[in-house]
C-alpha cells in the first residue's frame, strides 16, 4: 500500500493549481468589471469652453477660456441670453471671442447664459450656463412726484395726503457691455 500514497501527492499538486486558475480568472473577471465601473462614475472630462460667471449688484460677468483651442480658431460666436421673459442673441466677432468677457445687467433672477463657438473647419462648441438668484435685480430709477396733468385740491376742503406707489416703467432692454481689450504699447 506504500506506492499508492505517493501517487495521491503527485494528484495534489495539479489539484492545486487547477483550483488555482480557477479562482485567478474569476478574480481577473471582477477585476476588469470594477475598472469597468469606476470609469462610468469617474468624473465628465472639463468642459473646452470653462464658460463661467460672477455678479456684484445685478451686474453678471461673463467669462470663458480665451485660450481655449474652439475659441483660439473661433471665426466668430452668438451668446444667447434668457433673462426672465427676455431673449436675445449677441453675435461676437473673433476678436471679441479671445478677449474672453462679456458684461451684462441681469433683468431677472433666473438668466440662462449659453455660448456656441464656431471654429473654422470643425463643428460648433457649446456650454451653457443658469444663474438663479433670490436677490431681486437693482432697480431701475425711477421718478416719483405728481403727474403733469394732476388736478389742483380745492381750496376750500382741507389738503389731501395721497400715498401712491411708485409708478412702474416699462422694463428697458438690458444692458450688455463688450469690453475692448487694452492696446498694447
Amino acid at each position: 500500500m506504500e506506492p499508492s500514497k505517493p501517487r495521491w501527492r503527485w494528484l495534489l499538486a495539479p489539484g492545486f493549481l487547477a483550483i488555482a486558475l480557477v479562482i485567478g480568472f474569476f478574480a481577473y473577471r471582477n477585476l476588469d468589471n470594477a475598472k469597468a465601473s469606476a470609469s462610468i462614475l469617474s468624473p465628465l472630462p472639463a468642459l473646452p469652453l470653462k464658460l463661467s460667471v460672477s455678479e456684484r449688484k445685478g451686474q453678471l460677468d461673463v467669462t470663458w477660456d480665451r485660450n481655449a483651442p474652439a475659441v483660439a480658431k473661433g471665426k466668430h460666436g452668438v451668446l444667447s441670453i434668457a433673462d426672465g421673459v427676455n431673449r436675445q442673441e449677441l453675435e461676437l466677432s473673433g476678436p471679441q471671442l479671445r478677449f474672453g468677457r462679456v458684461l451684462y445687467t441681469r433683468l431677472s433672477g433666473d438668466v440662462n447664459l449659453r455660448l456656441e463657438v464656431f471654429p473654422e473647419g470643425q463643428g460648433s462648441v457649446v456650454e451653457s450656463i443658469r444663474v438663479i438668484s433670490t436677490e431681486a435685480p437693482p432697480p431701475k430709477p425711477v421718478v416719483v412726484g405728481k403727474p403733469v396733468d394732476a388736478p389742483k385740491p380745492k381750496p376750500k376742503r382741507a389738503p389731501i395726503v395721497e400715498k401712491t406707489a411708485p409708478v412702474s416703467q416699462p422694463s428697458a432692454p438690458p444692458e450688455v457691455e463688450l469690453l475692448r481689450p487694452e492696446r498694447r504699447r
